[in-house]
């Protein structure tokens, strides 16, 4: 199975994308918590642009809250493709009901907790709609 995780770009106006460049580590460590017999590409849309036709079993996307507007977007076109999509981050975690307006499931917290166990309920087909680091 093949999961794209996703960084939403910073709008040109701001100085962090222009600027100010730093590593999102959230995405790396999930690439590393991934389980065997997951394909992880990671996407920053800082970089290039999305694809938004990509082959992928499922779409992870994290936002800190200035990138949240971006991140539903992003959500809301790969939704409106079929695709499965789960928020998390900074903004999903405070606004969780909001995220879900967006999103198939949310991850809250620390999502290296709850990752393998999201991944392991797609390939079941029995995503839950939220999921919480405990």
């Amino acid at each position: 199975m093949k999961v794209k995780l996703i960084i939403p770009a910073w709008p040109k106006t701001s100085v962090w994308g222009n600027f100010f460049r730093f590593p999102y580590l959230s995405l790396t460590t999930l690439a590393a918590v991934t389980p065997e017999g997951w394909e992880v590409v990671i996407a920053d849309e800082n970089v290039a642009p999305l694809d938004f036709d990509a082959e992928v079993d499922l779409v992870g996307i994290s936002a800190l809250t200035p990138l949240a507007l971006r991140a539903y977007d992003i959500a809301d076109e790969f939704r409106r493709r079929g695709r499965t999509v789960v928020v998390g981050g900074h903004h999903a975690t405070w606004m969780t009901e909001e995220a879900l307006l967006h999103a198939d499931a949310v991850v809250t917290g620390e999502a290296e907790v709850s990752w393998p166990r999201l991944l392991a309920d797609v390939g079941a087909r029995n995503l839950q709609r939220i999921y919480r680091a405990e």
